[in-house]
């Protein structure tokens, strides 16, 4: 081999290596440019596709977001609206929930806001969770203000409260401490009663009057009065006005008692638990006459349903010097002792005559007659109430001539049998030296 076919064929070796090499690195960049440019297009791809995700998450989120808290929020509204539940006792309740008007008769929800309405012999039962429980009675209406709030328009709420009560009306509010209970009522005039039952209870008024009422005791409050923490002086002498106000009460329970035993003596037993029950009423009511106030203020009085009639004479003989007014007293209290120790003595025939002054005498008489000799004794000056009314029908004629013709006319009336006679003798001992003589005349013609 010469040295130009070695030369030829070093140069065809480097020929083809630098061939090969350059072909090679060409390739190879080509590939790894190829790569770089399909990673940026995969990597902007998926930069897009998660921007939309992203975006479509965001957007869900949100949504799901702000429904939840639109839920929650209707959730809690109507749990913050939601008061409690009513319970028809007796007969059906309307409530009034805005424009709607709902008649019930069974346990329903109760929201803030809601009016119930009971009728004229309806009862419902309002409970509170953890707060109070009222019974409306009949004829009432009042609107749930919130939980712990009733304002009463009208009506009888009895309450009992587990934290706190307050009930509001037109004159004022009526707050309830933990385990008070109370009675509120309002009359159709929007006088304001609050009887409490157990534990103090706190009255506002509005002027910034505040008293805290007692157990036993009552207040009203009035539109034309102010109420004062105060009570009306016992040592205080009872005014003209306060005399007549018991004279006055002492004839209307004297006249319900025997009205009561009429009616028993018909048979019409109804009437009479009705005229006792106001009887009795009307007697312990003699004890506020004490009470009432000379000044246009509002006095804490004693609740007149838990006063028995019993009660009324002591309380009375501390404050009345009236001799003859606290026999009477004490007469109407001994009437009502024969009635409750003789209930089912009261069967006797009625007295028919047309002297109205006379039946009533007898009624009465039969009734005391029913007593102990120790009660006839004390209640039998009663009797004489009705001998002063047949002569004040006489006297009430001006001319003399018409009284002696009245007084004729009266007596023909009677029956003749002895307790007319003796209802004339007392007429008679009552009665002129003159007229006395014609009394006298008239007996021993007509017995």
């Amino acid at each position: 081999m010469s040295f130009s076919d070695i030369t030829r064929k070093i140069k065809a070796f480097y020929t083809t290596s630098s061939t090969l090499s350059n072909q090679t690195i060409k390739e190879t960049v080509k590939y790894k440019t190829l790569n770089t440019f399909r990673a940026q297009k995969r990597e902007r791809k998926r930069t897009i596709i998660a921007l939309w995700r992203y975006r479509f998450s965001f957007a869900f989120s949100l949504f799901f977001i702000v429904g939840m808290i639109g839920f929650l929020q209707s959730s809690l509204r109507d749990q913050q609206l939601l008061a409690g539940e009513i319970q028809p006792m007796v007969g059906p309740v309307e409530i009034i929930r805005g424009k709607e008007s709902l008649l019930v008769e069974d346990p329903v929800d109760i929201f803030i806001g809601d009016i119930i309405k009971t009728g004229t012999r309806g009862e419902v039962k309002i409970s509170i969770p953890n707060e109070f429980t009222s019974i409306a009675k009949n004829r009432t209406q009042f609107r749930i203000t919130n939980k712990k709030t009733l304002f009463l328009d009208k009506g009888v709420l009895e309450n009992k409260t587990q934290r706190s009560l307050e009930v509001a009306t037109d004159r004022g509010f009526i707050k309830g401490a933990s385990g008070s209970e109370f009675q509120v009522s309002v009359s159709d005039s929007g006088e304001t009663e609050v009887l409490p039952h157990k534990n103090v209870v706190q009255i506002f008024d509005l002027w910034d009057g505040k008293l805290d009422l007692n157990p036993g005791e009552t207040v009203k409050l009035r539109s034309d009065t102010r109420l004062t923490n105060k009570t009306i002086p016992d040592d205080l002498k009872l005014s003209n006005a306060q005399i007549r106000a018991i004279k006055s009460k002492l004839t209307i329970a004297r006249t319900k008692i025997v009205t009561g035993v009429q009616h028993s003596t018909m048979s019409e037993n109804q009437l009479a638990v009705k005229d006792f029950e106001s009887a009795k009423k009307t007697f312990t009511s003699l004890t506020q006459v004490l009470k009432t106030s000379r000044e246009l203020e509002i006095a804490r009085r004693k609740n007149l349903k838990q006063l028995s009639t019993k009660d009324v004479y002591p309380e009375m003989k501390e404050r009345l010097e009236n001799e003859t007014l606290l026999s009477e007293i004490k007469a109407i209290e001994i009437l009502f002792d024969i009635l409750s120790q003789n209930k089912d003595q009261l069967a006797f025939s009625p007295q028919n005559s047309d002297v109205e002054a006379f039946n009533r005498y007898v009624i009465l008489k039969r009734l005391i007659d029913l007593g102990t000799p120790e009660q006839q004794d004390l209640s039998r000056l009663l009797l004489h109430k009705y001998v002063v009314n047949f002569l004040q029908k006489i006297q009430n004629k001006e001319v003399r001539i018409e009284q002696i013709a009245m007084l004729d006319a009266q007596i023909d009336k009677l029956p003749k049998n002895k307790t007319a006679r003796k209802f004339l003798y007392q007429v008679r001992d009552l009665f002129s030296e003159e007229f006395a003589k014609i009394v006298d005349e008239k007996i021993r013609y007509r017995f």
